[in-house]
């Protein structure tokens, strides 16, 4: 014990003595410091993160958490620039290969219309041309096709705007859009003998006052110096059959250049209006944070860019990028919003209800979950206008209506819905009536791993053409200007719109957007019933994860299809729109013995005459008349004649009643009058909803379109100061060209300013701006951190080693006898 109390003392002398030195101070500094490394470390060691609080005065009516799912993208960024002219580029390439018109040869023009070239290129000048449907276009010519499609793919930067250019091709038809109808040159086909053409023979045959000649096999297109000699040699007709000599014959007609291939790539939706950043994000953000304080967390779905006021340090902001939520990276980069939307579900940690918002929609009121759900009535759905017609002439509401419409005897409306299928039963079938069929499509043989929008119905109309690679092949068709369709051949309406007699003018005035809710409405009929369908308000929905997984199982092929679309298709499904549609058509199927509990409310297991008036009032339209009332009756007692009966409940038959004991046991042999409530009763809604009136949707919901006009402009902003709603919806459909647009962009952001002054914690201090600006670097800069931190630290852990054993040598060493002296001590002792 003595012992003990020495080596104590000792112990006690030295650490006192060591405290006034120097070293020690120098290590206790290296511990504090090696701390605070610690604490600057990324460790995470709680990866869950706890839900908010909420003060008791916000009504939060659901257990469950809901996160804010935003996709977002900067329109303005060199790098998405270059690449959406790639593969716009890319697309219409692959177009071109496939050209759906007869005659299609490549010339030695590009085009553009964005805007017109002021000064000239090398040796070309340009030249300012108006097409046949009244749009101005800028054509350069160049010294040959191949040159001209060289020149495609090349990035034009003229007065600090980019030019954006297609390869023109010669063709006869007439009825193609975006057609200049030349005056100096014709097209000549070479019938009969075949023989090599020339220049020289061409000259020989048409005259010598020919500018150039672009031979094409058995075709050529020649230029004359003026409008007059092709007049000339045509007799002022629009085709000629010229006569060389007994065996050969030449088709002479007036070649059309066609200044952009058609694709199913719209010029609207690669424009500046689909990506133009307006600031709309951070005042999205700010009118969530000052509206919406319920939720969550908030995802920014974006393709890797960051806004450069974003605040990333905000605990509720999550930055998500396209690689982490697509399943076939191939798919990217994307354009296209139907693309994106189908997979933000995929978003790691996201809730199982998350409100989904565009970046264009504000929240002009305070929202809360009831807004959106219901625990009576389930999901509230917000609908607004209808889906288009299939046809001008045939409203929905005129399929499957029992009749057979002829305006709507078409394929585009599924002939009538089937009202017409006894006059059309060649066309009934399992890709009219049943799931859509797995056509092989020869795009994606050559492109396995891309989509650019291209639909089922050019890949099938190729096949049924039976086209030949040849697409230069002679035949025995003497007029190279027929518009009409060559046997085996679809038309060009059959080939590159949505459907084979989807009417021309509809194919027209409707967009990529209308024409992707024809297809889901159309399929949606396939799978449930022809009913004319309506579209949801442009407002954040509230989608449920679950029922959205189901959704994509019943549809697994066209969702990834939509998927790998580059750029917005008439073939997406569109979001909104299928998942409500599916809850709205979903329904599950009712026993016999649930269709008689439904109206047994007592629970009696028979029915009362008043559960029978019940029944009636349901079946029959009111008011109920006495033949209704004996009709029903009547079928009930013969029914149940000869089967056996239950005693007589006590107050279930009216004093007058000759009704016998309706038992649910015996009722459901009935077969006659089971398949009326079958029929009638047999389904109920699988998902819960409650569809609001059109009232309530108006009330809630403000739909505006941003026009460069600044007058309409501002006129629509004041209506929406006037009338505050929930929902805020502003549209960009600017007139890019339009001179007014920097004004319009300056009463938006005042107009945005009005709503939402203040900051939100989204966003950075005025005066500071984000490191990076996109993800990629982000991510770069804190995987360096990480690691210079993590050798920082191993290296002090070291340098702090070495400095104690330097600093605390003879202590170890007087420690280190103390205890050897003890463990040999009690050795020997025992």
């Amino acid at each position: 014990m003595k012992r003990k109390k020495v080596i104590q003392r000792q112990v006690y002398d030295i650490l006192t003595y060591r405290i006034k030195n120097l070293k020690f101070i120098l290590f206790l500094f290296s511990i504090g410091l090696f701390l605070c490394v610690i604490k600057l470390l990324p460790f995470n060691f709680d990866s869950t993160e706890p839900d908010n609080i909420l003060p008791s005065k916000f009504r939060y009516s659901l257990n469950d958490p809901i996160d804010v799912v935003i996709t977002w993208v900067n329109g303005s960024d060199p790098k998405f620039q270059s690449q959406i002219r790639h593969y716009e580029s890319k697309a219409r390439q692959i177009a071109a290969e496939y050209c759906p018109y007869e005659i299609c040869l490549p010339s030695h023009i590009t085009a553009s219309r964005m805007v017109p070239i002021k000064k000239s290129l090398k040796d070309s000048s340009p030249t300012t041309i108006i097409s046949v449907d009244n749009k101005t276009w800028t054509v350069i010519s160049w010294e040959n096709p191949d040159f001209a499609k060289q020149m495609t793919s090349t990035d034009f930067v003229l007065d600090g705007q980019f030019m954006r250019m297609s390869q023109g091709f010669w063709i006869t038809d007439h009825n193609a859009l975006n057609i200049y109808k030349t005056e100096d040159s014709l097209l000549i086909k070479l019938l009969g003998e075949k023989i090599e053409l020339s220049d020289k023979k061409i000259r020989k045959w048409l005259g010598t006052n020919i500018k150039k000649t672009w031979i094409y096999r058995n075709i050529a297109v020649v230029e004359f110096f003026t409008s007059k000699e092709s007049r000339n040699i045509l007799h002022d007709r629009p085709w000629r059959i010229m006569k060389i000599n007994q065996k050969m014959r030449l088709n002479i007609t007036r070649a059309l250049l066609l200044l952009e291939m058609p694709s199913r790539v719209q010029i609207e939706d690669m424009g500046p209006s689909r990506f133009d950043d307006k600031e709309e994000l951070r005042y999205c953000l700010r009118s969530i944070s000052k509206h919406v304080p319920w939720v969550r967390n908030v995802y920014l779905v974006t393709n890797g860019e960051i806004p450069y006021w974003l605040n990333l340090d905000n605990q509720k902001l999550k930055l998500i990028t396209h690689e982490e939520i697509f399943l076939n990276q191939n798919d990217l980069p994307t354009f296209s919003s139907p693309a994106i939307e189908v997979n933000i579900h995929r978003i790691p940690g996201l809730s199982e209800k998350f409100l989904y918002f565009n970046d264009d929609i504000l929240i002009g009121k305070d929202v809360w979950p009831e807004d959106f759900i219901s625990p009576a009535y389930g999901q509230k759905v917000y609908l607004s206008w209808p889906v288009p017609d299939c046809s001008p002439n045939c409203p929905w509401s005129w399929v499957q209506d029992g009749s057979c419409d002829t305006p709507c005897n078409i394929s585009a409306c599924s002939f009538d819905g089937g009202d017409c299928i006894s006059e059309n039963a060649s066309f009934k079938s399992d890709v009219e009536y049943g799931d859509y069929e797995d056509i092989k499509s020869p795009l994606k043989e050559q492109f396995p791993e891309e989509n650019y929008g291209f639909s089922k119905d050019l890949a099938s109309s190729k096949s049924l053409a039976g086209r030949t690679d040849n697409k230069f092949t002679e035949n025995g068709d003497h007029n190279l200007n027929n518009n009409s369709s060559k046997k085996g051949k679809l038309p060009y309406n059959a080939q590159w719109s949505l459907s084979g007699d989807l009417d021309e003018t509809l194919r027209k005035d409707i967009d990529t957007y209308a024409r992707s809710l024809l297809y889901v409405n159309d399929l949606m009929n396939r799978h449930y019933k022809y009913q004319m369908r309506k579209v949801p308000a442009h407002m954040p929905h509230l989608i449920d994860k679950v029922i959205l997984n189901l959704l994509h199982s019943k549809f697994q092929k066209q969702f990834e299809e939509t998927s790998s679309h580059r750029f917005r298709s008439a073939n997406d499904m569109q979001f909104a729109f299928s998942y409500f549609q599916f809850i709205l058509s979903e329904r599950e199927m009712l026993s016999d013995y649930e269709i008689f509990d439904k109206f047994d409310t007592d629970n009696s297991g028979t029915w009362s005459d008043r559960e029978i008036r019940t029944i009636m009032a349901q079946l029959y339209r009111l008011p109920l008349t006495k033949d209704s009332v004996s009709h029903f009756e009547g079928m009930l007692s013969k029914c149940m004649e000869g089967l056996p009966t239950a005693p007589q409940p006590p107050f279930e038959r009216y004093i007058d009643s000759n009704l016998p004991v309706i038992e649910k046991k015996s009722f459901v042999r009935c077969n006659k009058v089971m398949k009326i409530m079958r029929d009638r009763f047999g389904s109920r809604p699988k998902y819960n909803h409650l569809v609001l009136k059109s009232s309530d949707v108006d009330l809630a919901t403000s739909f505006q379109m941003v026009v460069s006009n600044v007058t309409i402009f501002l006129t629509s902003l004041d209506q929406i100061r006037a009338n505050p709603k929930k929902f805020i919806c502003l549209n960009d459909n600017m007139d890019h060209g339009s001179s007014e647009n920097d004004l319009a962009k300056s009463v938006l952001i005042d107009f945005y300013h009005s709503l939402f002054p203040i900051p939100s914690s989204f966003e950075l201090p005025p005066e500071v701006r984000n490191r990076f600006s996109t993800y990629q670097e982000l991510v770069a800069w804190q995987n360096r951190r990480a690691t210079s931190l993590y050798i920082f630290s191993a290296t002090l852990i070291l340098c702090l080693l070495i400095l104690s054993i330097v600093c605390f040598k003879q202590e170890l060493l007087v420690i280190k006898k103390i205890l050897f002296r003890n463990e040999s001590r009690k050795k020997s002792q025992t």
